[in-house]
């Protein structure tokens, strides 16, 4: 007599024992369906189970079999599964059970039996699809060839562990500042969310989350020294400030202008680099920058010896099109090649004269420290809210940061103030008395 028997489960079949033939299929699943299992007590006992000559309890026991795998989340998506497929002796098509599949399941499903990219394959496309849209474009290229350079670069991004990344990170701090630090790791960070986010990677954890970061205090209060004097040596031979020590140290002709607009204005170096001769109002003495770093447009006034120094600079110059031909990392490089020759100008000088180098001449100045200066320059002139507008601050946090005013000048603004004169005053009129 045929016979109905289920074969495992990882086969999912159910085979006439007589005919060999399959009645019964139902795939492997990896993913419970939605809601009631579905039911398949509507599966004939006549028809494709009839020519095989089955009977009915067996046919009862065969469903019962078929609805207990079902129950097991025995469900492979997408689409319809085959409940009982047509035997070869039968005339009638067996029922199929519908069951609805869920994009998201079948998409887990799918990354689930693919190959995870390497770390180098993701920084590649993370190169190629998101940085083109930042602003920071270039400097995350170099931040990603450092990450390619790594030991871990051709490892699957699945397979990066915390360790790997905290070997990094303490061999980084042993020669780079954190702040270096804490930007390759908020890289790799990114890359990971994104992988998460727009490439359909929902599963893949993160492991830069249990990383700790380095603290980073990269507050700078360096000021420019403007009161260089030697006894018995003129001002040309012996310029009276670090910047027109490194202005007459560069053979650039852009460098120079590029120092002055910094120390003068507060501008950044990349809204310098990427002045444009049609934004410049020489006329009023104002520059309009469309583009910034932090996304908004504003206008800078320029100091009469800004607008004398671009006057000069831009005389003969077409009406239109961009001041500068360097790239901000260009002018930094200028800086400090400018500096280092200055600094030594200033030795030989000094050993020409016999004279003890001042050790902080020249030292740790950097071009985005000319901000700083320009900052704490105009501070006494404007209100807090106007110079915000002028360095392009967003918070009065970020704007206390450059502002580095002098113990000296407060001293001087406070005995100028009615308090200062007040007391003053009294001051004076006590000493009067007491000579009395």
């Amino acid at each position: 007599m045929p016979n109905l028997q289920a074969c495992s489960a990882r086969a999912g079949r159910v085979r006439c024992s007589s005919t060999g033939h399959v009645a019964a299929s139902f795939p492997t699943p990896s993913t419970p369906p939605p809601g009631r299992f579905p039911s398949v007590a509507n599966v004939p006992a006549t028809g494709c189970w009839a020519s095989c000559r089955i009977s009915h309890a067996r046919a009862r026991r065969t469903r019962r079999v078929l609805s207990s795998r079902l129950a097991q989340h025995l469900y492979s998506p997408p689409g319809r599964i085959a409940a009982i497929s047509r035997c070869h002796t039968g005339r009638r098509r067996a029922t199929n059970i519908s069951v609805p599949v869920s994009k998201l399941a079948m998409k887990q499903s799918r990354l689930r039996r693919s190959t995870p990219p390497t770390l180098a394959a993701a920084i590649s496309r993370y190169l190629a699809e998101v940085s083109p849209l930042k602003k920071s474009q270039t400097a995350e290229q170099s931040i990603a060839r450092t990450w390619l350079a790594t030991r871990i670069a051709g490892r699957p991004i699945d397979r990066i562990r915390n360790t790997d990344l905290i070997a990094l990170r303490d061999e980084w701090a042993e020669a780079r500042a954190a702040a270096t630090v804490v930007r390759r790791l908020a890289f790799l960070s990114h890359v990971y969310t994104v992988a998460r986010k727009d490439w359909g990677w929902t599963e893949l954890a993160n492991p830069v989350q249990l990383v700790r970061r380095p603290t980073v205090d990269d507050a700078r209060d360096r000021r420019v020294i403007s009161r260089i004097r030697m006894r018995g040596v003129s001002a040309q031979d012996c310029p009276r400030s670090e910047l027109e020590w490194i202005i007459q140290s560069t053979s650039s002709r852009e460098l120079p202008v590029i120092v002055t607009l910094a120390a003068e204005t507060a501008m950044r170096r990349s809204e310098i680099c990427s002045m444009r001769r049609e934004h410049v109002d020489l006329l009023h003495g104002v520059v309009h920058l469309p583009d910034t770093k932090n996304g908004t447009s504003r206008d800078v006034p320029l100091t009469p010896w800004a607008r004398e120094t671009l006057r000069q600079y831009l005389a003969g110059r077409p009406q239109r099109g961009p001041i500068f031909t360097v790239t901000p990392g260009a002018a930094t490089r200028a800086f400090i090649r400018a500096r280092a020759r200055a600094r030594t100008r200033y030795e030989d000088l000094c050993r020409s004269l016999g004279r003890r180098p001042n050790p902080l001449l020249f030292t740790g100045l950097r071009l985005h420290d000319l901000r700083h200066e320009a900052t704490s320059v105009l501070a006494p002139i404007f209100q807090l809210h106007e110079l915000a507008k002028i360095s392009g601050h967003k918070s009065t946090r970020m704007l206390l940061r450059y502002y580095h005013p002098d113990g000296r000048e407060l001293a001087r603004k406070l005995a100028r103030s009615p308090l200062g004169r007040r007391q003053i005053a009294r001051i004076r009129e006590a000493r009067a008395s007491d000579d009395a």
